[in-house]
């Protein structure tokens, strides 16, 4: 992660995308997620440089060290 500014974190992601085929991770992209809505957060107040899980744009876990990460390739 970024920076958190308010209630939305700018986040570095690999989305999916589809090749023709199959699905696949595609580049590294930077991106805004919330973390928190109408007072509600799932993984507390965040800090730059924490990996974190996303479902669609909202933060919902953090991400330990031993957590698969994927590829950084």
């Amino acid at each position: 992660m970024h920076a958190v500014e308010g209630d939305i974190a700018r986040v570095l992601v690999r989305p999916l995308v589809w090749s023709g085929l199959t699905l696949e991770l595609g580049p590294w992209t930077s991106r805004e997620v919330r973390w928190r809505d109408a007072g509600l957060a799932l993984v507390g107040v965040l800090q730059p440089g924490e990996w974190i899980a996303l479902h669609w744009d909202f933060a919902c876990d953090r991400l330990t060290p031993r957590e698969p990460r994927g590829s950084t390739a």
